[in-house]
């Protein structure tokens, strides 16, 4: 029998309307996948009467070879969403048959609130637009899958009418409240999509990604960046808002169906849990790229009271007109954000595959120099160059360069223009605050480095490695109680972080409280010793060598403790840490003559020899003082 009413079917407080797609409890849109709502669509047609398995898999699954059990999983998935509803037994389980819905459709709801009068606006602003035309490649396990050019368009088209929908979310804030002022810090959650595979992954966290970037040349909200979301992905909304410390969060799904692809996004304001806007996107996917720079253009003029010329500038950007370089791009920084070796090791594949296929990609290019500025940073000098030649104005390029000029080229008034660049072109650019502020520490600037790894932390409060450096910078200024403190924060979040358990070794031997002291060094090296690769042998050999430095510590203090992690250290070239071991030692003429050799020999960590205090007792010695000079670190040299 068919129950309908027009296009909604309602029953109890929900609402699916079936030629939208979308399901309603009261005001609100159900984040569901489309496959999900297809199924509901037609149990719901069939109100009280049996669908059998062979029906509901040719109508969903016309196409495409399906088991059984994967009807079953969809099922599953509708009655767990009722079931969070509060509301159970809607679907009817027939044994060896099909299944029922047995709730009871009413009349269809009333036209939705002012928000649902938006998204239909946004939709149909730039559906306008799009051609229709789109081949879907069918797999050999018969479910339909997209191309790469498809699915880089699919990602390019959804960033920028989601930037669009956040132009008149905007706007709605301002004709509802007052003051778009209201949400000053907004999470953008990787978007959930129906297909569970690699790249459906890949283009769910790829689309939060570009988003995320774009929306970070805005200088009135902070953006939080893809490091922090990933890490609360599996929390609902509110609870991930409250963690990261934000106003609002957007989080949003994505369904492809042959050469249709379909995005809902909802932004939840996280101070009473309510949808403040809604957009539904739905189109075909191989136009998307070319609507780029005229969709942007749109959200410049929605936000023109609201923009400098730079951030409308950056907005409007069109990083690349190339699909597969789009594509790969998406896929590269995917794997860079796992921030693990094999992950980098993949990511400098893929962007390296992006620029070649698009040589004047310059997003590609400063995504490679920030993934090898560490390993090879002469190559990416040359990369980071590239970048800015292509776009000057490309914030994440200049940051790299930043980085390169102070650890590498020791060029300290290069280094403070690029990143105080990558600072003005985008304020919610992380590392660009992060870099900035170890530079002003080495600079002996202490008070503007709190303040600008200040500003980081606020910008990814759940980075370990923004809060242990911001301990560190604590410690460079002889605050040892709020250096423990910001370094404990660290280990909260990665208990096995090998820099904060370094600093924590730094601060207790500045206190004088040897015990914590070579806890903290000791589990640092099993940390050290367990990322290597070891053979068990060598793993067993490691624990039997932090024993016994524990034992000679208990024994025989300070002195003896020193002196042995000096005679097993693994730098015999730089020995830029043994230059600080013999310092905590009162050795000047050993500490001297390292300090020295590791100056000459370029060691990394040497750009930190004036502001480091363990050097104090060597600070009026000539020796020392010729050191900084050399470093152009000397008062008044730099």
């Amino acid at each position: 029998m068919d129950n309908r009413n027009g296009h909604v079917r309602t029953f109890g407080k929900f609402s699916l309307d079936t030629r939208k797609r979308v399901l309603w409890c009261e005001s609100e849109p159900v984040n569901l996948a489309l496959k999900e709502i297809e199924l509901l669509c037609v149990l719901t047609e069939n109100s009280g009467e049996v669908v059998t398995k062979g029906e509901l898999l040719d109508l969903l699954w016309a196409d495409a070879f399906v088991e059984e059990s994967n009807l079953s999983r969809h099922v599953y998935v509708l009655r767990k969403m009722f079931k969070s509803y509060g509301v159970e037994n809607l679907i009817e389980t027939i044994p060896r048959r099909g299944y029922r819905f047995v709730g009871e459709i009413g009349q269809p709801a009333a036209v939705r609130d002012e928000f649902t009068i938006e998204r239909h606006a946004v939709s149909l602003t730039t559906i306008e637009e799009i051609s229709d035309e789109a081949a879907p490649i069918v797999g050999s396990s018969g479910r339909r899958t997209l191309s790469i050019t498809a699915m880089a368009a699919v990602g390019a088209l959804l960033v920028v009418t989601l930037v669009v929908g956040f132009a008149a979310w905007r706007e709605q804030l301002q004709a509802f409240s007052g003051s778009p002022a209201e949400v000053r810090s907004l999470a953008i959650l990787p978007f959930v999509q129906i297909d569970h595979d690699s790249e459906a992954e890949q283009l769910g966290i790829g689309l939060a990604d570009l988003l995320i970037t774009r929306l970070s040349n805005l200088r009135g909200i902070t953006v939080r960046p893809i490091t922090a979301v990933i890490d609360v992905d599996d929390r609902d909304p509110v609870s991930a808002g409250e963690l990261l410390g934000v106003d609002a969060v957007l989080v949003g799904t994505i369904y492809r169906s042959g050469d249709q692809t379909r995005v809902n996004a909802r932004m939840i304001k996280i101070s009473d849990g309510n949808t403040i806007w809604t957009g539904e996107f739905e189109r075909s996917t191989s136009e998307g790229m070319r609507l780029q720079s005229d969709l942007a253009t749109r959200l410049t003029n929605a936000l023109v009271r609201n923009l400098d010329d730079s951030e409308k500038s950056a907005l409007a950007k069109a990083y690349t007109n190339n699909s597969e370089a789009f594509h790969l791009y998406q896929r590269g920084r995917f794997e860079w954000n796992k921030r693990n070796a094999q992950g980098a090791t993949d990511a400098v594949s893929l962007f390296r595959l992006a620029v070649e296929t698009d040589p004047e990609f310059a997003l590609a290019y400063a995504g490679l120099a920030e993934v090898v500025a560490t390993t090879n940073p002469g190559e990416a000098e040359v990369i980071a160059r590239k970048a800015i030649e292509l776009d000057p104005e490309l914030a994440e390029a200049h940051a790299a360069l930043g980085f390169i000029q102070t650890f590498v080229h020791r060029n300290w008034a290069e280094a403070e223009k690029e990143l105080a660049r990558s600072v003005d072109l985008n304020p919610n650019y992380a590392p660009a605050h992060h870099w900035y502020a170890e530079l002003l520490a080495i600079l002996g600037r202490n008070a503007d480095a709190k303040i600008a790894m200040h500003r980081a932390v606020e910008i990814n409060p759940l980075s370990h490695n923004f809060l242990a450096d911001l301990g560190q910078i604590y410690y460079f200024n002889r605050e040892y109680k709020e250096a423990e403190h910001y370094c404990r924060r660290a280990l909260e979040l990665e208990p096995d972080f090998l820099f904060a358990h370094q600093y924590l070794a730094d601060i207790y031997l500045q206190t004088g409280d040897f015990e914590k002291a070579v806890d903290a060094e000791l589990t640092a090296e099993r940390i050290n010793g367990k990322s290597s690769i070891n053979s068990p042998a060598r793993a067993k050999q490691d624990v039997a060598e932090i024993e016994k430095s524990r034992m000679l510590a208990s024994q025989h203090g300070k002195r003896e403790f020193l002196k042995h992690l000096i005679s097993k250290s693994r730098d015999k070239v730089f020995r830029y840490y043994d230059a600080r071991r013999y310092a905590a030692l009162g050795e000047k003429e050993m500490t001297l003559h390292l300090l020295e050799k590791s100056v000459e020999g370029g060691a990394f960590h040497t750009a930190f020899v004036k502001a480091d205090p363990i050097f104090d007792p060597v600070r009026d010695d000539a020796r020392y003082k010729l050191v900084l000079q050399k470093m152009n670190l000397l008062d008044g040299s730099n």
